[in-house]
């Protein structure tokens, strides 16, 4: 996975197409990297903490401003945490050192489950970016630069008759 996430920073392309007939056609990206905590690598030590790497965080913010970690602790749940977020503990607590390491309590205020995240990118879409390089970098468009995995989220909402969506015509007179 490491080769892949070299040029975007991502291991994860996320693209969430919403389509609601007449009313929304809407086509958003993000981009996800993985880190499993040290807990979970034998010749590491057994801590909830994970190691960062300066460049490839700036590389993922440079594509998605919403971009998200998502990390692995030993218990094997799924912490999302937003890479600003990282951006900023990782200034304050290394400065501008090429590798860093945050810890569970560095960011245990900060993170969501995975389950919150995709319904928050689903259902509220305030996550993820529209421009050009967001999305062809998350849909993984050019070969040289493309994240491991792809998720790629399509929702398509029914056409309603007028008289459905208004409600009944009756009301209010």
């Amino acid at each position: 996975m490491r080769t892949a996430s070299t040029g975007t920073g991502a291991d994860i392309g996320i693209i969430l197409e919403v389509a609601a007939p007449g009313r929304l056609t809407t086509r958003i990206g993000d981009l996800v990297q993985v880190k499993k905590a040290n807990a979970l690598i034998p010749s590491a030590s057994r801590s909830d903490s994970w190691k960062i790497n300066r460049l490839q965080l700036d590389t993922l913010l440079e594509l998605s401003s919403t971009a998200t970690y998502w990390l692995i602790p030993g218990s094997g749940d799924v912490y999302v945490v937003p890479a600003k977020f990282l951006a900023a503990v990782g200034a304050a607590h290394s400065g501008r050192d090429s590798l860093f390491t945050v810890g569970h309590s560095d960011v245990r205020h900060a993170a969501v489950s995975l389950e919150h995240y995709l319904t928050d990118l689903t259902a509220g879409m305030w996550l993820g970016g529209t421009s050009a390089a967001t999305l062809s970098a998350a849909a993984g468009e050019n070969p040289a630069n493309r994240p491991e995995f792809f998720l790629n989220i399509k929702v398509t909402l029914p056409r309603f008759r007028d008289d459905v969506r208004n409600g009944p015509q009756w009301i209010g007179r």
